[in-house]
């Protein structure tokens, strides 16, 4: 089995495959998309991320002192030090192939450690 990343969204920035920001500070945005096995065993699902460089970092901590939140982020979030959307997709490939298991739900174990999945906590059995 092989898995695929397809259906990538940003909410506040469109068309993210093709934003270049004018500084390192503006980049801190949310990332969702959908990751599936390639053999079509199981039904993609989606799958969540915060971006951000150093500086896009500490301008969005910058923004917390004036709240009253003690966290920024606990998880699910990546820093990268030159953002380019090339390189993003790349290192998010490298992770989902590294999680690459037999089965999706052992992929899925995985994948949970760098993502946040849409179904995290779900439990059927819950009605």
């Amino acid at each position: 089995m092989k898995l695929e990343i397809s259906n990538f969204s940003t909410m506040l920035i469109p068309e993210a495959w093709d934003w270049v920001p004018k500084q390192a500070d503006e980049v801190y945005f949310s990332c969702e998309f959908n990751i599936e096995p390639d053999d079509c065993s199981a039904a993609g699902h989606n799958f969540f991320i915060i971006v951000a460089t150093p500086e896009g970092l500490a301008k969005k901590a910058m923004e917390f002192d004036t709240t009253d939140e003690k966290f920024i982020i606990d998880r699910n979030l990546i820093i990268m030090k030159n953002y380019s959307w090339g390189a993003f997709v790349d290192h998010l490939n490298e992770i989902v192939t590294a999680c690459t298991r037999e089965t999706w739900n052992e992929s899925v174990l995985c994948l949970q450690r760098y993502f946040l999945w849409e179904f995290e906590d779900y439990d059927p059995d819950d009605s």
